[in-house]
């Protein structure tokens, strides 16, 4: 039997649900171990509302999430953002306030024999938010950039938060430094000529550089066009050729407009 364990106070929608942990009765953390959940978060202590809020979010909400290993090899958690402004959180969010990605993401972590929460970010709990992030082994964050400002959060604080938890020896991917320096997506393009790269990888910053570059590129393989940082899903292209008629190698040719 699972018993559902929450930090935080009860709102509207997906947005009133701070984070929740799912405790496995009966195992080893259950019987007053030194790596006891419940000595983090008390069920017991919160509104009857906010526990009849988590009930219907973990019921509709975590469809498809297969069963946490019962003796995990690590404890983990995906942290999220949900824009409380935005229809279904966020244009990176289906109907069900998660990630597209981030049901099959904690799937595959508890394929690999750990568990993995699925967790959101409330900036009016934060200190409690950070408390929960403390339980676990390792954070996985997918908060798109400027959806914690859209919900009236502080990145800045978010991000100091989660430097505290790599502090603790907890892993947090990726960390706060390493979007700094690599979330955009420009990153690529620096790391295109090593060997886990593609030289056919490129960024344009102008009208000149995109029609030299692009039609050389565009030539060898599909396309994948984005903006440089924080699309949250949108404004993205996959471009082919009508007739398929890619060269075999990048830069033998560039393909012509009607192409």
């Amino acid at each position: 039997m699972h018993e559902l364990l929450v930090s935080g106070g009860a709102g509207e929608g997906h947005g009133g649900v701070c984070c929740l942990y799912r405790h496995e009765r009966g195992s080893s953390t259950s019987r007053g171990s030194s790596t006891s959940r419940s000595s983090c978060c008390s069920l017991r202590a919160l509104p009857r509302a906010c526990r009849l809020q988590l009930h219907h979010h973990s019921r509709e909400g975590l469809q498809g999430l297969v069963d946490q290993p019962a003796e995990p090899k690590f404890k983990g958690a995906l942290c999220q953002i949900y824009v409380r402004s935005a229809p279904y959180g966020g244009s990176d969010k289906s109907n069900n306030g998660h990630r597209y990605d981030s049901i099959p993401f904690a799937n595959g972590m508890i394929g690999a024999g750990m568990s993995c929460q699925l967790i959101h970010y409330t900036h009016e709990e934060h200190d409690k938010f950070f408390e929960l992030c403390k339980c676990f082994d390792f954070i996985i964050v997918r908060c798109n950039p400027g959806q914690i400002k859209a919900d009236g959060g502080d990145q800045q604080k978010f991000d100091d938060g989660m430097r505290g938890i790599r502090k603790l020896g907890k892993q947090v991917w990726p960390s706060p430094d390493v979007m700094e320096k690599m979330g955009a997506k420009d990153a690529l393009c620096k790391v295109a000529n090593m060997n886990i790269g593609l030289p056919d990888t490129l960024a344009y910053y102008t009208e000149e550089e995109f029609a030299a570059g692009f039609k050389k590129t565009m030539a060898f393989q599909p396309r994948v066009i984005k903006q440089n940082r924080g699309s949250s899903g949108e404004g993205i292209w996959i471009i082919k050729l009508k007739s398929g008629n890619y060269c075999k190698n990048y830069g033998d040719r560039s393909c012509t407009d009607d192409e």
